[in-house]
Formats: structure tokens, sequence, C-alpha cells
């Protein structure tokens, strides 16, 4: 009995060691590995506007927040609101 007991004593402490340095290397583990980069990331404030030309022709745009008339327009013409579009650069305006 007196050797069970010594037997189970050495192998409670053999676990408690091994535990020990399992939970050491994992820890260590742990502590080398880089820590993770945050994301940056861009709000972006959608606008919609309800556009009339003519005022025959009227419908609703969603739009990014900034956008100037020739965005307005072109959106118009991407999403199939309106089938055509000719735009040109006046200087004088």
């Amino acid at each position: 009995m007196k050797n069970t007991k010594s037997f189970l004593s050495i192998a409670v402490i053999f676990l408690a060691l091994f535990f020990a340095g399992f939970i050491s290397f994992i820890l260590e583990s742990n502590s080398q590995l880089p820590s993770p980069t945050p994301i940056p990331y861009q709000l972006i404030q959608i606008n919609q506007i309800n556009v009339s030309i003519n005022n025959s022709l009227n419908f609703t745009l969603d739009i990014e927040d900034g956008a100037n008339q020739c965005d307005v327009l072109s959106k118009a013409l991407a999403d199939g609101k309106i089938s055509s579009l000719n735009m040109k650069y006046d200087g004088n305006w």
C-alpha cells in the first residue's frame, strides 16, 4: 500500500510538472504571435435625392455625400433612369 501511495504521489507530481510546462509553452507561443492590425474603414454617407427633368421625368437616386450635378446625371445614366447623356465642360461657367 505504501508503494502505491508513493507511485501516486510521483505520478501526480509528474503530471503537475508536465501540465505546468505545457501551459508555459502555450503562453510563450501565444506571446510570439503578431498582434492583429486594425483595418481602416471609411464611412460613406448615402443621400436620396429627387430628380425632375423638364417636369416630365421624375425619379429618385441614392448618391454619395459630396456628389455634384455631373455625378448625379452620371448615376442616373448608370441606373437606367435616363437613356443618354451628353455633357461637355464649359470653362465660362
